[in-house]
C-alpha cells in the first residue's frame, strides 16, 4: 500500500456471472488497504433487472458507466474486466479516459481502435469447435430492439472449461448463481467501428493478464489478442483457469496491486499538476455524519451544494441507520454503530485531510474518529451536536440532554422501546433478553426539530427515520480516559449554533461560555433562522460555514 492511501479497483464480471465471483479478490484487496468495488452489470448477479428489459449493451454496462461517472476526478480508477466484462471496461475507457489510471483485461475480450467491439467475440467463435458450449442452452427473448438470443451456461461446460482448476465449492457457487446473458452481437454499440478512439480509449494504459491454464480462452488465443493491440503490457498467472479470480485469487490480487503501483508515479504527478492549477489547492473532502435515527439522506441539500462548489463529499449511513442494511438489535456496541465512519476515515489517504461534520448525536461518533485518526482530520464541525471534552466520557453531552428532556417533556411523542435479541419492542422475555433501549422519534417531535424547514423535508424525515440506540451504557461511551489531549484535543473544532428565527432556547452567548469552559479554543459559528435540522432549514448557510472552515484549517 502506498503512503498516499490505497487504490480504487472496479471489478467487472464476465457473461452470465455477477459481482459475487470477485468475492475472494475483493476481500484480499481490502485487507491490503485498497478500495474494491465489484459491480453487477444489468440483469446479472443480484441486479434487479430482468434480461428481456436490458435492450442494449449500453443498458447492460450502465452500472459500470454510472460508477465511473460518479467517481471524483482525483480518485483515478483501476478498471478490471473479466471475459466479456472487458468490453464494458472498454466502453468506460472511451467515455471517461481522464478517470481511469489503468485498465486490466483478465483473460478478457480486449477490443482495439479501428475495429468494432464485437470483433473479439467473432474471433473467439471462429477459434472454438462447434460443440464448445456443450450442455449450454439458448433462448430467444423479445426486447425493445427486437429478438435477442440469451445464453445459459451449462453445468458441464462450467465444470470442464471454466472452473476446472477451482475448488469444488466455487463450482457449486457458479452453478447456483449464473444467470442467462446476452452477448449483444447485433447491438449498434458493438458494431460501431469508429466508437473506440486513440484520444480516449487508446490513451488509457492497458494490461492483459493471461490465465495460462484457461481451457476455454486458451493461452494461444489470449496471446493473439495481445498481439493485435501493440503497447499492451502483459502479466501471466500460472495454473489459473478461466475463472482466475477463484482459482488463483491471491495471485490475481498481487498482479492488480503491482499494476496499480506501476501507475503510481504518473498518477501522483498528474494530481499534483492539477492541484497546482486550481485556486487554493482544489476541493476539500467533507465527511458528513447524521444524527440519531436519521441517515445520510439528511445531508442531501448540503452534499449537493458542496459538490456543486467542486468539493468531495462522503455522506455516511451509520450502522442500522438510513439505508444501512443492519437491524438495530444486530448493532451491539457504539463501536459497531460508528464503524462506517471509522472505516471511511481509516481508508482515506494520509494526504487527503478530512473535514468531519457531525450533526446532533453524530458528534459522539465524530469524537471517536478524531481520537483514533487525529492526523487524518483537518477540522471537525459539530452542527448543533454533542460535543464531548477531554476528561469526560463521550456520552456526557447526550446524558445531560436526556436528563433535561425527561424533566421538561422535550421528547414529546417519542417512545423509548426495549431492544432484544430478536428486535425492538417485544419485551425482555425474547431470546437474548434486553440489550438496550431504542428511541423512536414521534411525528410531533420531528415537527419541532424541523420547525424552520420546508414541509417536504419534514415529510421526508417522517418517512425515513429509523429507531436509534444512544448506547448510553456502552463501555466506549462511559470511558472518561478515552478522549486525550494529544489526539482528540489536538484537532481544531468548530461548533455551529442553530439560532431559530423565532428565538432560541439557548442563547449563543450561553453556548460560547459553555464551550469555553469545556472545550477551550473551539470556534463558534451562528446560523440565524436555523432549526435543529440545520442542513435542511439553512443548507446554503451551512455550506458556506463548512467551506470557510475548510479553508482556514486545511
Amino acid at each position: 500500500m502506498e503512503s498516499g492511501g490505497g487504490k480504487h479497483f472496479i471489478l467487472v464480471h464476465g457473461l452470465a456471472h455477477g459481482a459475487w465471483c470477485w468475492y475472494k479478490v475483493v476481500a484480499r484487496l481490502r485487507a491490503a488497504g485498497h478500495r474494491a468495488t465489484a459491480l453487477d452489470m444489468a440483469a446479472s448477479g443480484v441486479h434487479p433487472a430482468r434480461l428481456h428489459e436490458v435492450a442494449s449493451f449500453e443498458d447492460y454496462s450502465r452500472p459500470l458507466l454510472d460508477a465511473v461517472a460518479a467517481a471524483p476526478d482525483g480518485d483515478r480508477l483501476v478498471l478490471v474486466g473479466h471475459s466479456l466484462g472487458g468490453l464494458s471496461v472498454a466502453l468506460a475507457m472511451e467515455r471517461f479516459p481522464g478517470k481511469v489510471a489503468a485498465a486490466v483485461f483478465l483473460a478478457a475480450s480486449m477490443p482495439r481502435v479501428g475495429s468494432h467491439m464485437g470483433v473479439t467475440i467473432e474471433e473467439f467463435k471462429r477459434a472454438i469447435k462447434p460443440d464448445f458450449f456443450m450442455d449450454s442452452t439458448t433462448t430467444v427473448l423479445n426486447t425493445e430492439q427486437g429478438p435477442q438470443t440469451a445464453l445459459l451456461l451449462g453445468p458441464n461446460l462450467l465444470a470442464s472449461k471454466l472452473y476446472d482448476q477451482c475448488p469444488a465449492e466455487d463450482l457449486e457457487l457458479g452453478k447456483l448463481l449464473i444467470r442467462p446473458g446476452f452477448q449483444f452481437m447485433d447491438d449498434p454499440t458493438m458494431k460501431d467501428e469508429t466508437l473506440l478512439t486513440h484520444a480516449n480509449f487508446g490513451s488509457v494504459k492497458r494490461v492483459f493478464v493471461i490465465a495460462k491454464a484457461d481451457t476455454s480462452n486458451t493461452e494461444e488465443m489470449q496471446r493473439q489478442t495481445v498481439d493485435l493491440s501493440p503497447g499492451t503490457d502483459v502479466e501471466e498467472i500460472a495454473g489459473a483457469d478461466h475463472m482466475a479470480m477463484l482459482s488463483k485469487p491471491t495471485e490475481v490480487c498481487e498482479v492488480l496491486v503491482r499494476i496499480a503501483d506501476r501507475r503510481r508515479s504518473q498518477t501522483l504527478r498528474t494530481l499534483r499538476q492539477r492541484e497546482a492549477m486550481e485556486v487554493g489547492g482544489g476541493g476539500k473532502h467533507f465527511v458528513l455524519v447524521h444524527g440519531l435515527c436519521l441517515g445520510a439522506w439528511s445531508w442531501y441539500k448540503v452534499a449537493t451544494a458542496l459538490e456543486s462548489a467542486g468539493h468531495r463529499v462522503t455522506a455516511l449511513d451509520l450502522a442500522a441507520s438510513g439505508a444501512h442494511p443492519a437491524r438495530l438489535h444486530e448493532v451491539r456496541s457504539f463501536e459497531d454503530y460508528s464503524r462506517p465512519l471509522l472505516d471511511a476515515v481509516a481508508a482515506a489517504p494520509d494526504g487527503d485531510r478530512l473535514v468531519l461534520v457531525g450533526h446532533s448525536h453524530g458528534g459522539a461518533s465524530l469524537a471517536l474518529a478524531m481520537e483514533r485518526f487525529p492526523r487524518k482530520v483537518a477540522a471537525a464541525v459539530f452542527v448543533d451536536a454533542a460535543l464531548p471534552w477531554v476528561g469526560k466520557h463521550i456520552g456526557v453531552g447526550t446524558e445531560a440532554f436526556m436528563k433535561k428532556a425527561a424533566s421538561k417533556g422535550l421528547l414529546m411523542d417519542c417512545q423509548m422501546v426495549p431492544i432484544t435479541g430478536t428486535g425492538i419492542g417485544t419485551g425482555s422475555e425474547d431470546a437474548g433478553g434486553q440489550q438496550g433501549t431504542a428511541i423512536v422519534m414521534g411525528p410531533k417531535f420531528l415537527q419541532k426539530c424541523y420547525k424552520e424547514s420546508p414541509a417536504e423535508d419534514v415529510t421526508l424525515a417522517k418517512q425515513l427515520v429509523r429507531p436509534g440506540n444512544q448506547f448510553m451504557d456502552d463501555p466506549v461511551m462511559k470511558d472518561e480516559a478515552l478522549l486525550t489531549a494529544a489526539n482528540y484535543g489536538s484537532i481544531k473544532k468548530v461548533f455551529v449554533v442553530a439560532k431559530a428565527a423565532h428565538g432560541s432556547s439557548t442563547s449563543t452567548e450561553e453556548v460560547q461560555r459553555w464551550i469555553e469552559a469545556t472545550n477551550p479554543g473551539t470556534e463558534v459559528q451562528e446560523i440565524a433562522g436555523a432549526d435543529h435540522a440545520v442542513m435542511n432549514s439553512k443548507p446554503r448557510e451551512l455550506c458556506d460555514v463548512l467551506v470557510g472552515v475548510a479553508r482556514r484549517y486545511d
